[in-house]
């Protein structure tokens, strides 16, 4: 399911956003 994937990214993105 594409949800999975979205949600993936999205924890990707955030984490990029906390590692900042």
């Amino acid at each position: 399911n594409s949800d999975v994937f979205k949600l993936i990214a999205l924890v990707v993105r955030w984490t990029q956003l906390q590692g900042a």
